[in-house]
């Protein structure tokens, strides 16, 4: 297909055609201009016209062919370049070319090639090339896969190319790769055929820290879709002026025929018609878009508003917690406290999820998960509020499960808890059991989590997964909760490609079977999968050295952080807003001052909100950590503060040992690099 493309544009078949169809044309047009008797000066004026439009089609589409070229050319003679460097940056010289695949590092690189493919829909493959004695070249890293149209993970191509297997390059790539080896980014444009297919291929050097050229990474991009582009630039091209072609025919056939007055009428209120009809739905789009958008900002905004307070909330209740620890009363009071809060912040997580569900922006993250394990982490994370209740919390395990299905991890824990978690509030004594069933025909795996607790009515199980809607709803009932977790759960086991079922008997108990697909499954000699240790209740105590700036417009907020940052050995000063941020952290010239080791930023302030204030560090020169801080917790959010350049993510409540640990990571990191600002 390559080869016939590529003769296609070498021979000009398209624009050969064009010329053979468009005179065909101009002929019989002309034969019924005279067969009209029309004057010959008309005729002759008609038939100049067409060939000036073929002679301006032909000019035009050797224009666009060599437009698109040069498109194409830019778009990617840049790419293979800039994955050097980040081979560099990675500290490719580190690879041993004698390595085993399954080296951790050489696994990274590997990674680190696919995680490219799947966000560069232009590139096909990404692989290093490193020169070998006799003028040889050796594959090291190469990722050999394949991703579909949207950029997703689709399959391995073939078997993984073995490290250090001998690569015979095409004459017309030896004189590239030469050339990249001679430290130059090379990219010629021109199609070369191995025994993988035929591609348009960029080549960059990797250098080591001394600046020699150690290897090479190569970028292959489908020649059949390069041939392709140019060739339908030009043929877009002819396809305009056979459309002026076509238009100038069809208005000396008008011309000649004398359509009926009523006929062009009719055409012009049908027009009229479809017009308006085209934009009471355009009208009625933009309203619907407009409602949208309101009801996420809405949601957003409430969300920051009722996290902000949260945060001092829960934080001085830590605090506090810690001053009475010896008085039982004091101490009991504070935990009920620090319940109700945890209870609000879980309502407001609810509604986010339920927007962000409605909405559909929860994106999925499909990769291997280890469910077993999974189950365990849960039993260990709910395992003091079973006993609380003095019910028995237990994992039943009964038959041969696999080491790994493939699946969204986080949405399946999030299912998880939910159900668990219902399973024991409703239950009063007795016991909740969770197990796992993997039915190899229908490449499934379901959890049943099975509890001994009130059951569920009849009548109710028709309205158990609406939102808001609870099973007894009556003022004396008993157990609290938003009504949303269910219908949270059934959305996202749909969203895996599963379903949520349930069973159940008034004073007997219930059953929820939560089934998704398995996905790719890793089968091997089963081992029995033991508890994960209980997460410790307090935050480690950690020492921190260095000065911090605080960029927080709530007051609450400045004492509670303050305190928690000074309490663990940091310096810290506290300004209100972004621009006494960037005052702070920069001189009258827009240098970056010396003297902060780390910066804690609000992304929501008065006069310049965190995201300014971030861009505008980065762009003076500001290299050290930046830590966003906000009260909005959607994944979305999460990028934008990264995208803003921002090292890493803190939400409102804070969590005290994230943030220690956070801080921790990034202060030693800039300690091991010499604090160079």
């Amino acid at each position: 297909m390559e080869y016939l493309l590529d003769r296609l544009l070498a021979l000009r078949l398209d624009v050969i055609a064009f010329v053979i169809l468009a005179g065909s044309a101009g002929i019989l047009l002309t034969r019924l201009l005279r067969r009209h008797s029309l004057s010959p000066t008309y005729v002759r004026a008609t038939s100049v016209v067409c060939g000036l439009l073929v002679v301006c089609a032909v000019l035009f589409v050797e224009y666009a062919g060599r437009q698109e070229h040069a498109r194409l050319r830019t778009m990617l003679d840049g790419i293979a370049p800039s994955y050097a460097v980040a081979f560099e940056y990675v500290g490719y010289e580190r690879l041993d070319p004698h390595t085993t695949d399954d080296d951790p590092f050489y696994q990274r690189l590997i990674d680190l090639e696919k995680a490219w493919l799947a966000t560069d829909g232009a590139a096909d493959d990404v692989y290093t090339l490193h020169r070998l004695p006799h003028d040889q070249f050796a594959l090291i890293v190469d990722s050999e896969t394949d991703y579909d149209g949207n950029g997703r993970y689709d399959q391995d191509r073939e078997q993984r190319t073995p490290i250090g297997e001998i690569y015979d390059p095409p004459p017309e790539e030896r004189v590239s790769l030469d050339r990249a080896f001679a430290g130059e980014c090379v990219f010629d444009g021109v199609p070369s055929t191995d025994r993988w297919g035929t591609w348009v291929s960029s080549y960059a050097p990797i250098h080591d820290s001394a600046g020699q050229v150690i290897a090479v990474v190569g970028v292959d991009y489908e020649a059949r879709s390069w041939i392709a582009s140019i060739l339908m630039r030009r043929l877009s091209t002819l396809c305009l002026f056979a459309m002026l072609l076509s238009v100038l025919g069809a208005g000396v056939a008008f011309f000649q025929m004398h359509r009926d007055l009523a006929t062009q009428q009719l055409l012009a209120a049908k027009n009229e018609a479809l017009a308006a009809a085209n934009r009471d739905l355009g009208e009625a789009n933009e309203r619907a878009l407009a409602a949208a958008k309101a009801k996420t900002e809405f949601l957003a905004n409430m969300s920051h508003e009722l996290r902000t307070p949260l945060t001092a909330i829960l934080g001085f209740v830590d605090l506090l917690d810690e001053d009475v620890a010896a008085d039982a009363t004091a101490h009991e009071h504070v935990e009920v406290i620090r319940s109700n809060g945890q209870h609000l912040l879980t309502i407001i997580s609810d509604i986010l999820d339920l927007s962000k569900l409605e909405s559909g922006v929860v994106d999925l993250q499909l990769q291997p998960c280890r469910a077993e394990l999974l189950v365990w982490e849960i039993v260990a994370l709910l395992q003091h509020q079973a006993q609380g209740k003095g019910i028995d919390l237990r994992f039943e395990k009964n038959c041969e499960l696999p080491v790994s299905i493939t699946t969204d991890e986080l949405r399946l824990r999030q299912i998880l808890l939910n159900l668990v978690g219902n399973a024991i509030k409703f239950t009063e004594q007795g016991s909740v059991s969770i197990r796992l069933v993997h039915d190899t025909d229908a490449g499934t795996m379901s959890f049943l989590i099975t509890d001994t607790g009130v059951g569920i009515p009849r009548q109710a199980l028709s309205r158990l997964f609406i939102p808001f809607s609870q099973v007894d709803s009556s003022m004396s009932r008993r157990q609290t909760g938003s009504g949303l977790g269910l219908s949270i759960s059934r959305r996202l086991a749909v969203m895996l490609g599963g379903s949520i079922a349930v069973t159940s008997e008034v004073g007997q108990g219930s059953t929820f079977r939560l089934t998704i697909p398995a996905g790719e499954v890793v089968m091997s000699e089963p081992e029995r999968a033991t508890p994960p240790a209980k997460a410790a209740t307090r935050p480690a105590a950690i020492r921190l050295q260095g000065k911090v700036l605080l960029a927080e417009d709530g007051p609450d907020n400045q004492r509670l952080i303050g305190f928690l940052l000074r309490k663990h050995g940091l310096q810290v000063d506290i300004v209100e807003n972004g621009k006494l941020a960037v005052e702070a952290l920069c001189d009258g010239d827009g240098r970056p001052r010396p003297g902060y080791d780390l910066v804690l930023m609000d992304m929501q302030m008065p006069e310049m909100d965190g995201y300014e204030a971030t861009r505008t560090l980065r762009a003076a020169g500001f290299a050290r950590p930046i830590v966003a801080v906000t009260a909005h917790a959607m994944s979305s959010d999460r990028d934008l503060c990264l995208a803003a350049g921002c090292d890493e993510f803190l939400t409102k409540p804070i969590d005290r040992s994230k943030m220690l640990e956070t801080l921790d990571r990034l202060l030693a990191a800039r300690q091991s690099d010499g604090a160079a600002d």
